[in-house]
């Protein structure tokens, strides 16, 4: 019985010492980890490798030589931290607990031999296919777009828009997808579209080359269906002149074209070389058999002009190139759904056939391109040649669609008449009257806006005429104006806006509600009508509010002008009149704003009619200086000037009197004065009361000039002889040194 229990016992004992051997032989889920840094440098290897020999357990150390194993099992192991950059390092460790074990490398370059590679160069091919025209074959299709030009290549097919627009076609792609090179630069205009031919003057060309297939691919990914070169006639070299004129008509269009071209080159120790070319062009209406194409003529006008000089070693050119055309686009092309479009091929004719007109209405487009290059050239000897061009584009794209207006009205009123009266002729029943009332609706529209103008008109004629004119409006017209839609066209409401404006002035919320109307919707209105609404609120400013005192309107008809000189309607044709280049001067002035008032004159002056651009721009340039204050920029501008217009020799006369004065420079103002009115005594195209007005304006600023300022009656009798003279220029100047005198 002792000894079974002691066996017993020895087992138990036995089973509790080896326990815990067999649980810590069996322990995972440990963790080692570390930090791996540079024996030299310590700074951390990224990417160092933690691998257990043997096994596939391991990680790569981050950006920060850190490293983490986790799940291993306890025991010892043989650890490798390596990297290519690097010699291996093996560790033998032992784990029994989570373990922090860190590594330090060795560094070491990698150098390899150098290798050396031979090669030759080959001439290189032009890939893909290319064909050219010659000035002989470009010279039978004079006359002609550059894109039709063109069509006679193999591969090159034109895209036509309308009667005026030719755009060239390779391997099916147009546009942004052909490049044109013109002269060595990318024709920028290609991006605007297939409704858009390429600006530039056929005559211009001597050589055209298509380039197609890979060899385009060269130019860049905007050359990916092909390349279009033109190249100019080279500058001549042999000393002498030469030129040439081509003169061409057209039956249909009755087209007319001029184009000539003249060159030179000089001979001796700068042999320079020069060449000018010019091309106009006009076109009416072209006409089928049976009637006219309505608004399809044409306007061109080109010029370019080239030096050059050539020496032994180097040479350099210069060109200018100026593309300007403005195309009619067939008036009956315009359709705004698939009906009109079937409308359209049904009809035997179109619904605007117009007669022949060499005038270009609505829609149109006009495009100017100018292009400046320089190019420079050097021979290096056996190094070659060093070649820089520099070059500068600019391209304008201006299109005008029919504006609202009269016109448009009425056209509107006549497509729904006569779309209507197809119907009609068709036996077609309608089940309503919509395209009659529509029609109704527009000439109507067509009726109350010409009443509304002419009245308008009218109303503003009264600020300057002695006799009335006599237009009245039917009875009850502006019962029926208001009851109708027809106040949701934007134009008849700037219309009946501008009638209330002008018939009560003193409502001045009417001026607000145009003024608000035309700044949003000028660009919908045809340019005559937005003019002549520009013009009724600059006129209701100055003659219904600032003529009568109302001088707080300053500013509200300075943002009127401003607004009109960004929109460009001021200008006709290109030009502006004297008359709004003054008032914006002398308002901008009224109101400080120097700044702009002076960018103005600068920007634009060269706008005005030929002959006052000189006298203008000194004159109000000095003009904005005296208001400023800044009086020897004023002498310094005037002074040495004589102007040959009478307006500003006179203005400028006064304002040099007034700076001297402001100065008080008395020995010179007298000086002035003396010869001021030897001037105006010796002008005898001056007429008496101007030469009087000016004669009265040097008598009182001697008077102040020599006046006490103690001497306080005699200041008064000077006021009084100043209120009561109605022949003085620049009164209100003197009214204000009268009154610093008085203190």
């Amino acid at each position: 019985m002792k000894k079974r229990l002691l066996l017993n016992w020895q087992w138990l004992l036995l089973f509790a010492l080896g326990a815990p051997a067999l649980t810590a032989q069996t322990r995972c889920g440990l963790t080692l980890q570390g930090k791996v840094v540079d024996a030299h440098s310590q700074e951390p290897v990224a990417f160092a490798n933690v691998a257990i020999q043997g096994s596939s357990i391991g990680a790569i150390a981050d950006e920060n030589g850190l490293y983490f194993i986790d799940n291993i099992c306890a025991g010892t192991y043989t650890i490798v931290c390596s990297h290519v950059n690097c010699d291996h390092v093996v560790h033998n460790i032992i784990l029994t607990e989570d373990t922090r074990k860190d590594f330090i490398l060795e560094s070491h370059g990698i150098f390899m031999e150098e290798i050396l590679v031979r090669g030759k160069a080959e001439p290189l091919k032009a890939a893909g296919a290319s064909s050219t025209l010659e000035a002989a074959q470009l010279g039978s299709g004079r006359g002609l777009s550059l894109g039709d030009a063109i069509e006679q290549l193999p591969g090159v097919t034109v895209l036509n828009t309308g009667a005026t627009i030719a755009k060239p076609v390779i391997q099916g792609l147009h546009s942004n997808r052909v490049l044109l090179l013109n002269n060595g630069v990318r024709q920028e205009g290609q991006q605007w579209g297939n409704e858009h031919a390429p600006a530039i003057d056929p005559f211009l060309a001597d050589r055209v080359t298509v380039i197609k297939g890979a060899g385009s691919v060269r130019y860049g990914a905007d050359a990916i269906g092909g390349v279009i070169l033109i190249e100019p006639r080279p500058l001549r070299e042999k000393p002498g002149m030469g030129g040439e004129i081509n003169l061409q008509g057209l039956s249909n269009g009755r087209t007319g074209l001029a184009s000539g071209m003249l060159e030179g080159a000089l001979k001796g120790k700068w042999p320079i070389s020069g060449r000018l070319q010019g091309t106009v062009k006009r076109g009416g209406n072209l006409r089928t058999p049976n009637y006219f194409l309505d608004n399809t003529g044409v306007e061109e006008l080109n010029f370019s002009w080239a030096l050059g000089l050539k020496k032994e070693r180097w040479n350099t050119e210069l060109f200018f190139s100026r593309f300007y055309t403005r195309l009619g686009i067939f008036s009956g092309s315009h359709i705004g759904n698939l009906t009109d479009l079937a409308n359209a091929i049904e009809r035997e004719r179109p619904l605007q056939d117009g007669a022949f007109t060499y005038e270009l209405g609505r829609p149109q487009q006009r495009i100017y391109h100018e292009l400046f290059k320089w190019k420079g050239e050097l021979e290096t000897g056996e190094l070659g040649s060093l070649q820089l061009q520099l070059a500068r584009q600019f391209n304008r794209l201006e299109q005008e669609a029919p504006g609202e207006g009269s016109e448009k009205y009425y056209q509107s009123y006549l497509f729904h008449r006569l779309h209507h009266q197809q119907v009609e002729e068709r036996g077609e029943r309608q089940k309503d009257f919509g395209l009659l009332e529509a029609a109704d609706h527009f000439l109507d529209a067509y009726y109350f806006l010409e009443k509304l103008r002419h009245y308008c008109d009218a109303l503003g004629y009264q600020s300057f005429l002695s006799r009335q004119p006599d237009i009245g409006l039917p009875t009850g017209f502006w019962a029926f104006l208001g009851s109708s839609s027809l106040l949701d066209f934007p134009l008849i409401r700037a219309y009946y806006l501008v009638a209330q404006m002008l018939g009560q002035p003193e409502k001045e919320e009417y001026f607000e509600r145009l003024k608000g109307l035309l700044f949003d919707n000028y660009r919908h209105f045809a340019e005559d009508d937005s003019l002549t609404l520009w013009i009724h609120l600059i006129n209701y400013c100055i003659h219904k509010k600032i003529n009568t005192g109302r001088s707080d309107f300053y500013p509200a008809l300075f943002e009127v002008y401003q607004k009109a000189i960004e929109t460009g309607l001021l200008l006709q044709n290109g030009m502006l009149q004297p008359q709004h280049y003054k008032n914006i001067i002398t308002i901008g002035l009224h109101v400080k704003a120097f700044e702009w008032v002076e960018h103005f004159i600068r920007e634009y002056t060269q706008m005005l009619p030929e002959g006052n651009q000189e006298n203008a721009l000194t004159y109000n340039l000095a003009k904005v200086y005296f208001f400023q204050q800044e009086y020897e920029k004023v002498i310094e501008k005037l002074r040495k000037v004589e102007y040959e217009d009478q307006v500003y020799a006179l203005g400028s006369k006064l304002m040099l009197l007034r700076t001297y004065f402001e100065l008080e420079e008395f020995l010179a103002l007298d000086s002035l004065v003396e010869s001021f009115r030897i001037y105006l005594r010796r002008k005898k195209d001056i007429s008496r009361d101007v030469r009087q007005q000016y004669m009265n304006v040097l008598r009182f600023v001697r008077k102040l000039s020599r006046l006490d300022p103690n001497d306080k009656a005699a200041i008064s009798k000077v006021k009084k002889e100043v209120m009561e003279c109605n022949a003085l220029a620049a009164k209100q100047w003197v009214l204000e040194k009268v009154a610093e005198l008085e203190g």
